[in-house]
């Protein structure tokens, strides 16, 4: 491991929870939706899974070893291909295959530089990913700094373009508009940019101590995400203060498993799944207090699909009814396809 690091291992992505640390609230768990039908696709333990609602019978996709697991995965909206990033050297790659995991080819490889790959998400029309691309400047064994921004694939030809500097975990709308978390000298904001380039801030600053993992709804009317601190009415703030390094923080909690075997380890703060209207208004979706969860949203943006350290869970998105489907859940992406 690079000196300096110290429980910071580049390309990781979240460490496996210590048990009895950060449990999730018990949440009263209703029968699932006769309507909420689909597939879940979801990634646990350094591999991707299947979930079909009818059956509820979860299928292994893929089988990494623990030194290249997949620390990221996503299915396009047409189900056909998956997406992961693995840990590979002193960063990560982004492979493609088909739905059932066959037929992997690598379609970035950033294996050697320190950089990551974060939250890839399909596009509505399945025909490119969006994610966040870190690069660390290291020096003596040591990170003193990082440029992040969000990138665009297209994973036929390996065309990437820069959507927007200064963005993490980006999301797009059918009609184009992109979405993503800034982190400014105060705290975070929810920004919207829509297809002509124009800025909209959806969260503003200090509305949440810590704010990841924007999803847009299929019909690109809501953005749901997970939130940690009460609210856009409290006026909080992130610890660290005004000038915190970007992201340095979120990095020391998952590195280490890039030259080191997985350990048990703490996330930290809980967290809840909240959605914001394009139009206005930001409201909880669910009070889960979950482990680092990720969203994502039902066909028939209905319904979001949340994927935690210790459960997976659909959510009405106009009741907030919600409904334990897993009580051992994963990190790295949730997807919800037909």
């Amino acid at each position: 491991m690079l000196a300096g690091l110290g429980a910071c291992s580049l390309g990781a992505g979240p460490a496996p929870t210590k048990p009895g640390s950060n449990p999730a609230a018990a949440v009263p768990s209703a029968p699932l939706p006769a309507d909420a039908t689909g597939v879940l696709t979801y990634q646990r333990d350094g591999n991707v899974y299947t979930l079909p609602l009818d059956t509820k019978t979860e299928r292994k996709l893929t089988d990494f070893p623990p030194q290249s697991q997949a620390v990221f995965s996503a299915r396009s909206p047409d189900g056909a291909h998956l997406i992961y990033v693995r840990i590979e050297g002193f960063g990560s790659t982004m492979w493609l295959s088909d739905a059932s995991g066959g037929g992997a080819r690598k379609v970035i490889d950033e294996s050697g530089s320190y950089a990551t790959l974060e939250y890839p998400q399909w596009t509505p029309d399945s025909k490119a990913v969006v994610y966040t691309y870190h690069t660390f400047v290291v020096e003596n064994g040591s990170i003193k700094g990082e440029t992040i921004r969000a990138e665009r694939l297209d994973p036929e030809s390996g065309e990437r373009t820069t959507l927007a500097a200064d963005a993490e975990g980006p999301t797009m709308a059918p009609d184009g508009s992109l979405v993503f978390v800034r982190t400014t000298r105060s705290s975070q904001q929810l920004v919207l940019v829509d297809p002509a380039g124009a800025e909209k801030i959806l969260v503003p600053e200090r509305s949440f101590v810590n704010m990841a993992a924007p999803r847009f709804s299929p019909d690109g009317r809501r953005v749901a995400f997970r939130a940690y601190g009460p609210g856009p009415a409290s006026g909080a703030i992130g610890p660290g203060g005004a000038g915190a390094p970007r992201g340095l923080a979120a990095l020391g909690r998952r590195l280490a498993a890039a030259w080191e075997p997985p350990v048990a380890a703490a996330h930290g703060e809980p967290w809840d799944i909240w959605a914001v209207e394009i139009g206005g208004g930001v409201r909880q979706l669910a009070k889960l207090t979950e482990d680092d969860p990720t969203v994502t949203w039902s066909p028939d943006s209905r319904y979001a699909a949340v994927s935690g350290g210790t459960g997976i869970y659909v959510i009405d998105g106009t009741t907030g009814q919600t409904t334990q489907l897993q009580k051992v859940g994963g990190f790295g992406g949730i997807d919800w396809t037909r």
